[in-house]
């Protein structure tokens, strides 16, 4: 089994959609300290989304269970990570505290209509995003986790969007003429 090692003054900020480095996940727990993750793990012909990771969860676990070189970490929105000291049973008693979190919110994101699961998923945001400004993941993310076709998401997502001001297709024409 590996021993897990890192230097708890480690900080790795996360752009939306990055990965995080697998051989840092194999070799370290990290503490989301802002932002919202989303553990797969890769299955024959297919990634399978594991769970959520909001503020203060811990990522890397899996290799005190040998599973971190399927699994894989990305950011679906901006996101701070911190490497954190710990030992076995400590995170062992995390990880059970986590695994039900993230059953429970995986619950809720694909259970009901999809108007309730994208204010679920709404709420998530707004609590990984505490103190900053909300910013919503990629079209493909959200419809994966509330398991909805994105142009249903699209459609529920629209009159959240602020009013922008759209310039109507025959005036764009017209302006270009002259």
């Amino acid at each position: 089994m590996n021993t897990l090692h890192a230097i708890e003054t480690d900080f790795w900020p996360l752009k939306r959609s990055a990965v995080m480095d697998p051989a840092s996940l194999a070799n370290s727990v990290w503490q989301v300290l802002d932002g919202m993750l989303l553990v797969e793990r890769s299955m024959p012909g297919a990634r399978v989304s594991l769970r959520l990771a909001l503020p203060s969860d811990w990522v890397g676990t899996e290799a005190m269970c040998d599973l971190s070189a399927s699994t894989q970490v990305t950011a679906i929105i901006p996101s701070t990570v911190k490497a954190i000291a710990v030992r076995r049973l400590t995170v062992s008693a995390v990880m059970v505290r986590q695994h039900q979190q993230s059953c429970d919110h995986l619950l809720a994101l694909r259970t009901g209509s999809v108007e309730n699961r994208i204010d679920y998923f709404h709420a998530l945001l707004q609590q990984a995003s505490a103190g900053g400004q909300l910013m919503f993941p990629a079209l493909r993310h959200i419809a994966l986790l509330v398991d909805a076709a994105p142009e249903t998401v699209c459609r529920v997502l629209a009159p959240l969007r602020p009013e922008r001001t759209r310039v109507p297709l025959r005036l764009y024409r017209q302006a270009a003429l002259t």
